[in-house]
């Protein structure tokens, strides 16, 4: 459920801007229940990385769910699980 609301969100990022996301926003809970969702390399590399989809993850609990931010100062904003 976490994975698949990060995975529509940044393929929304891509359709409305036209370039991917570069760095994803997300509070603690949200990215806790998304590190429990992974299993195995997806897992490792959540860890190791500290990204998802090429984004860089950023704890910030100011956030209700998550946002993406792209390089030329778009964003996305994530408020809930129907985008």
């Amino acid at each position: 459920m976490f994975w698949n609301a990060v995975n529509n969100a940044t393929y929304c990022f891509m359709n409305k801007f036209k370039y991917p996301g570069g760095t994803i926003y997300m509070n603690r809970q949200f990215y806790n229940a998304l590190e429990n969702e992974m299993v195995g390399d997806q897992w490792w590399f959540l860890i190791k990385e500290n990204s998802i989809r090429c984004m860089k993850i950023i704890i910030d609990d100011n956030q209700v769910l998550f946002t993406i931010k792209g390089i030329e100062g778009d964003e996305l904003v994530i408020t809930n699980f129907n985008f």
